[in-house]
């Protein structure tokens, strides 16, 4: 029986892959976004053991047969394999994502495992961002220059202007003082900020408007790389909430990855291209900049929009060891763990890019104050479809703490108050977004 049992578990490869993590049985290495750990021999044959057989119920006895086969051992030494299997895992055992506790059964993985990743290079985390290398450039498409050239002119882009811009900048006989090269950097700077504030309002004008103030920075200083990483992620931005409908311009709300995935919005020729352009973008900002946090962030999301859903992890996870503060990445996260349906873990993301934002606030009002209250609502949704109604209402009124009479906010509150019997509290909800309301006629809640 045992042997069957191992002899099938070769077949799967040396690499398994569930929730955010890597597991890699022949180093015994497991990989998370945050850290790499080695478990020990036994520890990683009891999770290869149950990840390979998923839902299935094994026996403490039988795991004990399985996993010291000749050897007597008591329960505590399972029991204490399990419990560090769950710590390195983050696993809780009241509430686990993993390992199943069944009384009297005995165990069983409740994660689904994700076969095509056994031929999966893994690449280390970033534990010292001041040593490690950077990570390597993505690979481009052949025919990416040809389809780059494309969508330039299709945006109306001047070749010779740019030219004579660039000519301009970087002519030898151009002789600088100091104070125009510190004038130029200081527009530089400035006119990248703008950009940042204009992406972070995720309406169609004010991403194209981020697209033509990047454009412009890079003409100026073509060695500036967080213009190449806001270029990235402003084209990406437009294939996953606009594609290629003009006709809609339009503010929209959190739009998530997995809905552009499912739409096919980028397959077309037009997304293909915009998305190849994207990833020259985010390559060269990391060859510029391979310390920040905003090129492994850009990357990242075009990678997630290439479908590389590992590289992209990979590079997020730069981000954040870069930057434990970059709220972005976190979302994107979120985002790319909820497309291929790891929800659960995707509501952590969200609780710690929202806490990051709070830290970040002050600093980044103009880019965070667009998703602050998105955020929390949608963290409320996360625990209410969990069946976490504390904890949806909390984030509920949190929610109306940041922006007091959000439709949505106030309609999810004032029915998770009529659940639990407090209709006058539900009523006055209604009554002060419905007060706030300019036109009740679509009001979200009903009094």
């Amino acid at each position: 029986m045992s042997a069957s049992i191992f002899d099938n578990q070769t077949s799967q490869g040396n690499v398994l892959r569930f929730g955010t993590w890597f597991a890699h049985r022949d180093s015994g290495e497991l990989h998370g976004l945050e850290k790499v750990q080695r478990l020990e021999p036994k520890v990683m044959a009891l999770l290869w053991l149950l990840a390979t057989h998923s839902n299935r119920v094994f026996s403490r006895d039988e795991l004990m047969q399985l996993i010291w086969p000749g050897l007597v051992v008591g329960e505590d030494t399972l029991a204490r394999a399990v419990f560090k299997l769950r710590k390195a895992l983050n696993d809780d055992a009241k509430a686990p994502r993993y390992v199943d506790t069944l009384p009297k059964l005995g165990y069983r993985f409740i994660c689904p495992i994700n076969q095509s990743t056994s031929s999966i290079h893994l690449i280390a985390p970033l534990t010292d961002p001041t040593s490690a290398p950077p990570m390597p450039i993505a690979n481009v498409h052949p025919q990416a220059d040809v389809r780059l050239r494309r969508s330039r002119f299709a945006a109306g882009f001047t070749a010779i202007g740019l030219i004579a811009m660039l000519t301009w900048y970087l002519s030898p006989t151009l002789i600088r003082s100091p104070a125009e090269v510190g004038r130029v950097a200081a527009n530089v700077g400035l006119m990248t900020q703008r950009g940042n504030d204009y992406y972070a309002q995720y309406s169609q004008h004010d991403n194209q408007a981020a697209i033509e103030l990047y454009e412009r920075v890079i003409a100026m200083q073509p060695q500036h790389a967080p213009a190449y990483a806001g270029l990235a992620n402003a084209l990406i931005q437009t294939v996953i909430r606009w594609h290629d409908d003009p006709a809609r311009d339009n503010k929209q709300a959190y739009s998530r990855l997995r809905d552009a995935l499912q739409r096919g919005l980028t397959k077309t020729p037009w997304a293909q291209a915009s998305i190849e352009r994207a990833m020259l973008m985010a390559n060269r900002a990391v060859e510029l900049a391979p310390r920040s946090a905003g090129s492994y962030k850009a990357l990242g999301f075009v990678l997630s929009a290439k479908h590389d859903f590992h590289g992209a992890l990979v590079a997020y996870e730069r981000s954040l060891a870069l930057d434990p503060d970059a709220w972005g990445a976190m979302i994107n996260i979120a985002d790319l763990l909820d497309a291929t349906g790891h929800n659960r873990d995707a509501l952590q993301y969200l609780e710690a890019a929202f806490a990051a934002m709070t830290r970040s606030y002050q600093a980044q009002y103009a880019q965070i104050q667009p998703w602050y209250a998105e955020i929390a609502g949608l963290i409320g949704e996360r625990h209410q479809i969990l069946k976490q109604l504390d904890q949806a209402e909390l984030w509920y009124r949190r929610t109306l703490q940041i922006a007091p009479f959000e439709p949505k906010a106030s309609a999810k509150l004032a029915t998770l108050l009529r659940l639990s019997g407090r209709e006058a509290e539900a009523q006055d909800v209604c009554a002060r977004s419905l007060r706030a309301a300019a036109s009740a006629s679509k009001a979200p809640c009903s009094v």
